[in-house]
């Protein structure tokens, strides 16, 4: 504390020397400071750490009033989210954060939310959306040169991942030539970079390897291993289109090792490019594994941009494997995707791979027809007009660079004036400090306020931690409470199957035994005393004797380890079914998974079955009854419906039977209702929870 206290006189010295104003707020800013920085350490290796810290920087700096870090901190969770690919997130993150930004009137901020939306939007395949706010940057805001070359760069993704390499080219070039005007090495390597795409996609593949050469050496000697990893692939992926399969798998390999640890899409995107190797190899097994691990990938991020190419491959390969119908379904969901983000490379390409699958079919008028889409499509992306235009504007940025570089010689010759300068005014600084020790008696007294604040600030904190371990202790409370109510329920359960069991082996040791003993001694009276009499009575005790075997059976719980509840309700109804004309219908949903209820749950279902079936044929005159049985998340539904003559509930609702299905159903915080009509039938709903999901 001692040594903190030392610090803030210090700093606050050499605040007050220097711009004669002083940070009220500077241990909490450096905080939030540090969660930032340290979010962005670990946004590769650790996301989920980073989301908790980013979160963190928000918290702090809404509760101490650091608006500007809490809106910057709102923009660097969105660009957590893009890097994770989850796109939707990051949308509904920047959404907030604009109308933070506007509030509290940050522009430099909501240019930053604006370019990153465009980023998103370009990521999801949706262009007019991107170009939106790019444009929306450059119309209503005076931006930087640094600014103006990220929002260059970007746009030239955008276009190219449109396919018009036209605009892309001319936005790439203007990225470059300020980058290179900032003396940005990392950037100017990144614009090089995607000047190499646009010539990898126009299948100049010499002009590219050269560029994605030369990009991959300044990410190297800068250990900027995604950019090292984006070279990396696409050297693999035109090796692979020349027929340089060696080479392309050891590009490939080497991006994948550094792509694998920064982003899902990196490595959707080299594995979708390994499959292409091993189709070309006739490794088709492995193929599949390849384009399938990157199809999951890259469904899970939700990009429409990077989901097409790899539907693509995969039809490709299964029409190369003999199985045009399988490759069919990946075909007409390409071409459906490519319509809707406006994509008219990735159109043409699947329309070539539909093409090729009617063909094998022997579909040959309608593989014809996409054969036409696909050329009209290849002849419009690759006229002599757009390419000799590109090679113009490279011509045009070779001459301004010679210009520029007479420029900044000039420049630094002002720079060396503007040092000189620069040294003096040092000068002059360092004799206005002399004068500022005067002020070290009203500093020493703010710094004490300023301690006192931050005391009373411990002492505010404290009081409400106090307050939500009191809360957190009261929820506790509550849950132990609710738990020992289930628990109190299952085990009242429980004693009432043990004592019915009993009083069921009692029925069939004691009664049944007896009664089966007194049916023996009548059988032998018949044969010599009146038999009219003694068949009656014979009669008599035979009926008694079978109405206590059921009463002992229906008493016994069923066993459940052996079947499920499900098995043993059809079981009974089956039982009661071959003694009765009534129409019994079982309907359980889903089929499976009722055997992981508790089994208390079970036995409760059970014995409701049980009431509900034995009270319509003792009462109802049903021809008819509908039993279903529904398992949704957790929650048992019963509902069973007959249509027989129906009562009156407010007179017959307190009969005995539906006591009993009204207290099972109470004992598990479940709901019971009837519905009877006279005449027409009764409709009884059941909802019940499962304790083990509560």
């Amino acid at each position: 504390m001692r040594n903190y206290f030392f610090i803030n006189i210090i700093f606050l010295l050499v605040s007050f020397s220097l711009y004669g104003r002083m940070n009220e707020n500077i241990s909490d800013s450096s905080i939030v400071d540090t969660y930032v920085k340290q979010a962005n350490r670990y946004r590769f290796s650790n996301p989920d750490s980073a989301l908790l810290l980013i979160d963190s920087a928000i918290e702090l700096s809404r509760k101490t009033g650091l608006n500007k870090r809490f809106v910057s901190s709102y923009r660097t969770k969105g660009v957590l989210y893009i890097l994770r690919g989850k796109l939707d997130k990051a949308i509904q993150v920047y959404d907030t954060a604009i109308v933070l930004a506007k509030k509290y009137e940050f522009n430099d901020i909501l240019i930053k939310i604006y370019i990153n939306l465009g980023i998103v939007y370009t990521q999801k395949g949706e262009y007019d959306e991107a170009d939106y706010y790019y444009s929306k940057v450059l119309n209503d805001f005076e931006i930087s040169l640094n600014q103006k070359s990220v929002l260059y760069n970007n746009m030239g993704l955008m276009y190219s991942a449109k396919g018009d390499y036209l605009e892309s080219m001319e936005y790439h070039q203007k990225a470059l030539a300020n980058r290179e005007l900032m003396h940005d090495s990392l950037g100017a390597a990144s614009s090089i970079m995607n000047i190499a795409n646009i010539h990898f996609y126009q299948k100049n593949y010499s002009k590219a390897i050269t560029y994605y050469k030369n990009a991959a050496s300044v990410f190297d000697k800068k250990h900027y291993s995604y950019g090292s990893g984006q070279c990396y692939h696409n050297l693999g992926t035109i090796y692979e289109k020349i027929d340089s399969l060696e080479k392309a798998e050891f590009f490939l390999r080497k991006a994948l090792n550094l792509e694998s640890a920064k982003t899902k899409r990196g490595r959707a995107k080299t594995l979708n490019m390994l499959g292409l190797v091993s189709m070309k190899e006739k490794k088709f097994t492995d193929a599949e594994k390849f384009f399938i691990e990157s199809l999951n990938i890259r469904r899970k991020v939700k990009s429409k941009s990077q989901i097409i190419p790899t539907l693509n491959n995969l039809a490709d390969l299964y029409n190369q494997m003999g199985m045009p119908n399988k490759a069919n379904k990946y075909n007409i969901e390409a071409i459906e995707l490519s319509k809707e983000s406006g994509s008219r490379e990735f159109e043409k390409e699947a329309f070539f791979t539909y093409s090729q699958s009617l063909e094998l079919i022997g579909n040959y008028k309608k593989s014809l027809f996409y054969y036409k889409e696909y050329s009209e499509l290849k002849d419009s992306l690759l006229d002599k007009e757009k390419y000799s235009r590109i090679q113009e504007l490279e011509i045009k940025y070779n001459s301004a660079l010679q210009e520029r570089k007479l420029e900044q010689q000039k420049a630094e010759l002002i720079q060396k004036d503007l040092e000189s300068n620069r040294k003096d005014a040092i000068i002059k600084k360092e004799q206005i400090q002399k004068y500022a020790v005067g002020s070290i008696a009203f500093l020493i007294l703010a710094i004490l306020l300023i301690e006192l604040r931050n005391l009373r600030n411990k002492r505010k904190t404290a009081l409400l931690l106090v307050e939500k371990n009191e809360e957190l202790n009261n929820q506790r409370i509550a849950e132990l409470i609710k738990k020992h109510q289930l628990e109190s329920a299952k085990n009242s359960l429980t004693a009432q199957e043990k004592e019915r069991n009993r009083i069921a082996q009692e029925l069939h040791d004691g009664i049944g035994g007896s009664l089966a003993a007194i049916k023996l001694y009548v059988d032998s009276l018949r044969k010599s005393y009146k038999i009219d009499e003694l068949n009656l009575v014979h009669d008599n005790i035979n009926k008694t004797y079978e109405e206590v075997r059921t009463l002992s059976h229906n008493l016994t719980p069923p066993e459940f380890e052996f079947a499920s509840i499900t098995d043993i309700v059809k079981a009974y109804i089956n039982q009661i079914s071959a003694h009765s004309k009534t129409e019994i219908i079982l309907s359980a949903i889903p089929q499976t998974g009722w055997n992981d209820l508790d089994e208390s749950v079970q036995i409760n279902i059970y014995r409701v079955a049980q009431e509900l079936i034995n009270n319509i044929l003792k009462h109802a005159k049903a021809s008819r009854i509908e039993f279903n049985l529904e398992l949704i998340g957790g929650v048992i539904h019963i509902l069973v419906r007959d249509n027989g003559v129906g009562f009156d509930t407010s007179k017959r609702i307190n009969g005995i039977g539906l006591k009993n299905i009204q207290s099972r159903v109470e004992e598990f915080n479940g709901d019971f209702s009837i519905k009877s009509v006279l005449g027409k039938g009764t409709t009884v709903v059941i909802k019940i929870l499962d304790p083990s999901k509560v």
